[in-house]
């Protein structure tokens, strides 16, 4: 699959949408980050030009049973800076990470 030079971070069947849905980002911490529609094989990927991720560093997706639709995306914020240490170095009770909710 032609993703614009992006590795596959996540890939998903989501037979509501009758699609595969697949973030696509860089292998190491640059680079930038995309959503693909893909019908599956013997056609191609589509990037859904209507979603840009911003500072998220996108690594798995999910829907919730019976939300047609709706994708959640989740965020590895591992490096990202917070009270001036890496998220993965700080206390747990300190970590965390982002998600958004799209509908392609």
């Amino acid at each position: 699959l032609d993703l614009g030079g992006r590795g596959i971070r996540s890939i998903e069947y989501f037979p509501t949408l009758d699609a595969y849905y697949i973030i696509a980002g860089p292998a190491g911490q640059e680079g930038s980050f995309s959503l693909y529609r893909w019908p599956g094989p013997g056609s191609d990927a589509t990037r859904v030009e209507s979603v840009d991720f911003g500072s998220l560093q996108p690594e798995a997706m999910f829907a919730y049973p019976g939300d047609a639709g709706t994708l959640q995306i989740l965020s590895d914020d591992g490096t990202r800076a917070m009270g001036g240490e890496k998220c993965q170095d700080a206390p747990p009770a300190k970590r965390s990470f982002r998600a958004i909710a799209i509908k392609p």
